[in-house]
């Protein structure tokens, strides 16, 4: 008698909650091409904007409009935290461009974010994995163009472009001048990782 009652109650609950799954999926369905939307929305002005700051188109790669070199481009080694997956990239090629790019992301409330190498392991030239859901409105300068090595006149220094991997910038004062560097040993690894003190290679080694 009691499971009589009892099963129109059970068939209702089971209703509802397929309701709720459906309804739930719709609504992040809607969410999911609302954000995306906004980012097309959003990269489109700051792609109108940079160009009017005399920024060369070539250098601007979306995420939407060229696919395959934007995946080329936020290839992620390290997996920690899932696919960051940012705006757009930016590949400058002279200070003024980089500072174009600072003043239309401010204006348009995107965020800036350098990429030298790479390397780091909580990928923060690729975004920020803790804010995810926001890292799609990220700009990531990627400076990999801008990447001059110049030794000073009669000087142990050198001037060395922030998008220098050691590879290039260890091999370009070698054959120059015959200088060696206290470096780690991975080629691929930016000037800004070593700026920061990383790399210990066989010379930097006691």
């Amino acid at each position: 008698h009691r499971d009589l009652h009892s099963f129109p109650t059970r068939r209702s609950s089971d209703l509802m909650r397929l309701f709720l799954f459906y309804f739930a999926g719709a609504l992040t369905w809607t969410a999911l091409v609302q954000a995306d939307g906004n980012a097309t929305r959003r990269f489109e002005d700051l792609r109108v904007c940079l160009l009017g700051s005399a920024v060369t188109s070539e250098h601007i790669v979306g995420r939407e409009a060229n696919s395959a070199r934007y995946e080329d481009l936020n290839y992620q080694w390290q997996q920690h935290g899932g696919q960051l997956h940012p705006l757009g990239y930016l590949l400058p090629d002279s200070t003024a461009e980089v500072q174009s790019a600072i003043k239309c992301a401010k204006k348009l409330n995107v965020s800036v974010i350098p990429k030298s190498g790479g390397h780091s392991y909580g990928k923060y030239s690729f975004g920020d994995y803790k804010k995810k859901g926001k890292d799609e409105f990220a700009l990531i300068l990627d400076l990999q163009n801008i990447n001059d090595v110049t030794r000073i006149n009669n000087t142990n220094r050198a001037f060395v472009g922030p998008g220098t991997l050691t590879g290039h910038m260890a091999w370009k004062l070698w054959m120059a001048d015959q200088m060696l560097l206290p470096i780690g040993i991975c080629p691929t690894v930016g000037i800004a990782g070593l700026a920061l003190g990383g790399g210990h290679g066989y010379l930097s080694r006691t």
